[in-house]
């Protein structure tokens, strides 16, 4: 412990050096200097992993989802089959048996793409607040999971791909999808939004390492999400 020699006002420093007052305290505020710029830089690494990590989690989200393809190819079809193929369109999609949950698809993807957009903002600013986004896009694609399988279930009780089963309205391909091969796209997609739910909920509930956030995924899941 450093003593004060009162009578020569010098300083026993702990290394056993005397020094003057003025001395010491040009020693003491060069340490606190010190200090302050170690924790500086401590922070400014910390923060750069931050937003590492949260860019990370932006580009999983944002990848996991781009990949359902079918998910914009069910809404184009509500949108735009009327443009395309007149009466015949309304007559699909207002059977009471698929209109209510085609409505509610429509909803919830909408709501999905807001919180998305939520995602990226919060990925731009690298904000770890991203991880309340991550669970709530789980969720929204639970609501966009039950509506599409609404949807096809409305189709195969309503029996409209049996009554316009030659309109292209239904078995359209191409650039023109229609109902029964959107049906069939559609059970991928309803797949990846399995999986995709689940592991947004683990990124949710324990984080991830940026370089490591593939790793509690089973190698057949990375292939599919990241190839």
């Amino acid at each position: 412990m450093a003593a004060l020699e009162r009578e020569t006002c010098k300083i026993i420093g702990k290394d056993g050096n005397v020094y003057t007052m003025k001395e010491w305290k040009e020693m003491q505020k060069a340490k606190a200097k010190e200090e302050a710029k170690a924790t500086t830089k401590k922070k400014t690494r910390k923060a750069k992993k931050n937003e590492k990590e949260v860019t990370e989690v932006a580009a999983y989200i944002n990848k996991a989802v781009s990949q359902m393809t079918a998910l914009k190819s069910f809404a184009a079809y509500y949108d735009n089959a009327y443009r395309q193929w007149g009466t015949i369109a309304n007559q699909i999609l207002n059977n009471r048996k698929i209109r209510t949950p085609f409505v509610k698809y429509r909803v919830t993807l909408a709501e999905l793409n807001a919180l998305l957009e939520e995602v990226d903002k919060y990925a731009r600013l690298g904000e770890k607040a991203i991880y309340q986004y991550v669970e709530k896009v789980s969720w929204k694609l639970e609501d966009v999971k039950e509506n599409m399988d609404n949807i096809l279930k409305g189709v195969h009780e309503s029996k409209v791909a049996v009554t316009f089963r030659d309109h292209e309205a239904i078995n359209g391909c191409g650039k023109r999808l229609g109902l029964q091969t959107l049906a069939k796209k559609s059970f991928k997609a309803i797949s990846q939004m399995e999986t995709a739910i689940k592991e947004l909920k683990h990124i949710a509930e324990v984080g991830i390492d940026p370089f490591k956030y593939g790793d509690y995924m089973t190698p057949h899941t990375r292939s599919r999400c990241w190839a």
